[in-house]
């Protein structure tokens, strides 16, 4: 006969749930003041500002939540920004929470930081237009919308993208060969635009927040000026 185990006080069972919480939550906030730190460093080496809390006046633009078809929910309010003159444009290094869930006991929602960039430049004049990576969902949703512009030329790229614009003609000029071509170098980037402003980024992923490097934002704005260079008039 096999001995009995002995019943764990509850005591124990609870203290070992709390500790584990706690350890996430204090695992959580060193992350935040990692990141806190490195990109404050980095806006300083770029000669732009870094404010911790808010965008200081400065917010995305509404077709920006228009057009994310749910990716992120309706409140993008920014914690932290980044905002400047670079190369010649005007610069918003938005961050807000990419949510995941949300905890039922308490009604708070929970996520990981996402970082969307906005471009502005007055040599800027873009129809308005949403790219985004074109998932199984898109393939079997958009021949039905029929909002999905292909090119014929460029199989991989109507292949790896979906691209939707108001006015399908100016959208086909905007995306000359070379512009599909940068979107074939760089997969996964979600673009949009229209009139001078220009929004690029690419999702965020929860391994990229627990090792977050400055290079991560600095890939960002080094692509986004190219793709401004191709695009601008």
């Amino acid at each position: 006969m096999a001995p009995e185990t002995p019943d764990v006080p509850q005591w124990i069972v609870y203290a070992s749930v709390i500790g584990v919480f706690g350890g996430l939550i204090g695992a959580a906030a060193l992350l935040h003041e990692r990141r806190r730190r490195l990109l404050d460093r980095m806006a300083g080496e770029l000669g732009l500002t870094f404010y911790e809390h808010g965008g200081h006046g400065a917010d995305l633009p509404g077709y920006f939540h228009r057009y994310s078809e749910g990716a992120f929910p309706r409140d993008t309010t920014i914690r932290r920004s980044i905002q400047g003159e670079l190369g010649g444009l005007d610069v918003l290094v938005a961050e807000f929470l990419q949510y995941t869930g949300s905890s039922a006991s308490t009604r708070k929602r929970y996520g990981y930081p996402q970082t969307v960039g906005l471009f502005r430049a007055p040599e800027l004049d873009l129809p308005r237009f949403l790219l985004r990576p074109e998932t199984l969902r898109h393939k079997v949703i958009a021949p039905f919308k029929g909002n999905d512009i292909d090119f014929l030329e460029s199989a991989r790229f109507s292949r790896t993208y979906l691209l939707c614009g108001e006015d399908e003609p100016a959208v086909r000029a905007l995306f000359s060969e070379r512009v599909r071509a940068f979107f074939e170098k760089h997969p996964g980037r979600i673009a949009q635009g229209f009139a001078n402003e220009l929004i690029y980024y690419r999702p965020a992923r929860l391994h990229e927040w627990v090792s977050f490097r400055p290079k991560t934002i600095r890939s960002l704005l080094k692509e986004a000026h190219e793709l401004v260079g191709l695009v601008k008039n």
